[in-house]
């Protein structure tokens, strides 16, 4: 608001400057219209500035706080929701699947889940929490982050395998 202030009143000040070179100008006095007109296109431009300044603040602002609420929401994790479609419009049952899209079905919700786990294991690793914690609960925590990663790569391939495995019985 103070922004919108300022820039409203250099503005007017702008136009009072400029009548005042206006005025000297018609009186042949150049020597004083010239620097009157420099002052009244610098508080222009300052008051110009200060609208964008104003602008560029609110949109850092709105998109500063989506971004915020998006780590948020991935800090949390995304829950682990696979749904088979026969077509864009009809979705397939538990019922309806076969064995092998069961365990499928299975394998990625699982992936998914410790998916979430493993981005979380490794934010918390980036904090200074985790740098506090004695070498070997570090070490440990290193450990589990590494034998989840592992998994998370085999569980992957596992699926990957089974879907390719899967496409060609069809």
């Amino acid at each position: 608001m103070k922004e919108k202030i300022i820039a409203t009143v250099l503005v007017i000040m702008a136009v009072v400057i400029y009548t005042t070179a206006v005025i000297n100008f018609m009186q042949g006095d150049v020597l004083k219209g010239v620097p009157d007109m420099l002052m009244a296109c610098s508080d222009v431009i300052i008051a110009w500035v200060l609208m964008r300044q104003r602008f560029y603040a609110k949109a850092l602002q709105v998109v500063g706080n989506s971004h915020f609420d998006l780590i948020k929401a991935l800090e949390k994790g995304v829950p682990a929701e696979l749904t088979i479609r026969k077509d864009e419009d009809e979705e397939i049952s538990e019922e309806e699947l076969t064995e092998d899209e069961k365990r499928i079905k299975r394998m990625a919700e699982e992936y998914d889940q410790l998916a979430g786990r493993l981005h979380r294991l490794h934010a918390f690793r980036d904090t200074d929490t985790y740098m506090q914690l004695p070498e070997n609960s570090r070490y440990l925590l290193d450990k589990q982050f590494k034998a989840m990663d592992d998994y998370e790569s085999t569980l992957k391939q596992r699926i990957q395998l089974e879907c390719d495995t899967a496409n060609k019985k069809d």
